[in-house]
């Protein structure tokens, strides 16, 4: 690329932040949960897993007694695109 190229970069999710796993997407009652968090979507937790780790995971469902919890990291599955300029050429 020279100065003032523009390139469109697509990078696949094996490339980037991995395919979405449908083993880190669970059910969970209502009930199991702490009282004090709500149970709406995009509501983010931190769960600790039957190992001990800690684990990062979003509501993506709720249900009447229950809510579905997705450990897969938000950008999982998808293909990024990056749309790059280049401005300058800076040597060291």
């Amino acid at each position: 690329m020279a100065i003032g190229d523009k390139k469109i970069f697509m990078v696949p999710p094996e490339g980037a932040f991995g395919l979405r796993h449908m083993e880190l997407i669970t059910e969970v009652k209502k009930s199991d949960l702490p009282v004090s968090i709500p149970h709406v979507i995009g509501q983010e937790l931190t769960i600790k897993s039957t190992g001990g780790d800690l684990i990062q995971a979003v509501i993506s469902r709720t249900g009447e007694d229950s809510v579905t919890l997705d450990a897969n990291h938000p950008l999982a599955g998808r293909i990024l695109v990056f749309d790059v300029k280049l401005v300058e050429i800076v040597e060291s």
